[in-house]
Order: C-alpha cells, then structure tokens, then sequence
C-alpha cells in the first residue's frame, strides 16, 4: 500500500520500511508470534552447579508463560522461580512482557520452599513449628504428585517432523522422510533414526531446525521442536548441552 501524504509512518533503517499505522500493527502482531530462542542462567546455588538452558519462546509472550515453560522443561515448580534480567535486577513479576530479543539471557535463582512457605517468621513455639513443616510436607507432596503425572504424561507424547537431506549434486533432488518421535527422544537417538531412514550414514553428524544445530544431549521438545516442524541434516557435529 502506499503511503499518503500526511500518514503516520513507522519508520526502521535497517529494514529499509516504512508502514502505516495498519500495516504496522500487522508487522507487530506477527513479530509478538515469531519464535525466539532464550538463554536462562541459573547460578549455582544450595548445592547445584551453575547452568545453561535454551528455552524456545513465543516472543510476545509473558513472564509467567515463561515460567510454565522452565517448569515444563525442567522440573521446577513456577512458584519458586526468580527470574531477573540481571543479576542484581528487580524481579520480574507473571504479568510482566518478556520484552526479549533472539539471544537474551535471563538470570534464575530458585526459591527455598520454606521461604515460599513463609517459613522464615512461624510463630508459635514447638507446636507452630509442625504444623508449618507439616504443612511443607504436604505441599512438597503435591507438588511431587502433580509433576510426576506431568512427566508420565509427557512421555507419551509423540511429534510427527518431516527431515531433509539435502542433494549433495546442484542437480540431485533431496531426500525425506516423514517419522514419529517421542518428544523426550534425545537428538542424538533421532539422528540415527533419521541417518538409517535416508541411507546417509556417511552424511550427516547434526540435526539443525531454523538455522541452528540442536544439542545431541537434549531431548527434542528442549531442543524447541514440535509437531509440524521440518529439520534439515547437517555435517557439522552440534555441540552438547
């Protein structure tokens, strides 16, 4: 559509676009649903060593969409996650947008469950104390009950993806096929199934889907991949997680 003289015009230089206020609310809608890949830091704390996890994204999402995915991921209840933008940085509160770009690192720190409890200030002698550690109990026991059926669940989950070898000739055609993989399959189990699948033994040392080679520790649903998703074979060896 062109622009008419007098129009509110959203202007970016490096795309070289300059939109109306529709076509701009267009772009924007469809940027808030593309995918980003984010890196969440958790320092090494109460005994567990610091750690590195990729977490794929809706890039319009929000914090709290953004902790159901940790929890999803990697087994720790939302409600315990302190999620900062630095290290120092005030805490970001369920409502809050991301607000992230491709790449950005977030900084996690996991509450103690007595401290979620607000078993810090009990009151009460002996008799407040059991009945706060009771209370922990219980609420340690339901939320184990509910993550196990969780992961019970998710272990029968299954995504049909389509993979690619591409021709090594400019004038050969590629090869595909089309499988079923549990969603808790590691990369490294899919490529041999793909590797027999397509007859590329000798070929492929990696998978990779949107440009980037998936870990060969992780397991498909980490590594960001879901029912739909085309993945290309690649020769160069991913790095593990």
């Amino acid at each position: 559509m062109s622009l008419l003289g007098g129009a509110v015009r959203h202007s970016c230089k490096p795309c070289g676009f300059h939109l109306c206020d529709r076509c701009h609310d267009v772009a924007r809608a469809e940027l808030l649903r593309s995918q980003i890949t984010l890196t969440i830091y958790r320092a090494a704390q109460d005994g567990a060593e610091e750690d590195t996890w990729q977490v794929r994204i809706e890039r319009g999402a929000t914090v709290g969409t953004l902790r159901e995915q940790i929890s999803s991921l990697y087994a720790i209840p939302s409600e315990l996650q302190l999620l900062r933008r630095d290290v120092d940085g005030e805490l970001l509160e369920d409502a809050e947008p991301l607000d992230c770009d491709e790449g950005d690192i977030l900084h996690l720190t996991v509450e103690a469950p007595f401290r979620s409890l607000g078993l810090g200030s009990l009151t009460g002698g002996p008799a407040g104390l059991l009945a706060g550690l009771n209370g922990l109990a219980e609420a340690v026991a339901a939320v184990h009950e509910a993550h196990e059926a969780q992961r019970q669940e998710f272990e029968r989950v299954e995504y049909s993806l389509s993979f690619v070898a591409p021709s090594l000739a400019a004038s050969g055609k590629d090869r595909r096929c089309l499988l079923s993989v549990m969603a808790t399959a590691r990369v490294a189990e899919v490529l041999e199934m793909v590797k027999l699948e397509l007859d590329a033994e000798n070929e492929a040392r990696a998978l990779e889907f949107a440009g980037q080679l998936l870990p060969l520790e992780a397991s498909i649903h980490a590594a960001g991949l879901r029912s739909g998703d085309t993945v290309l074979l690649g020769k160069t060896t991913a790095t593990a997680l």
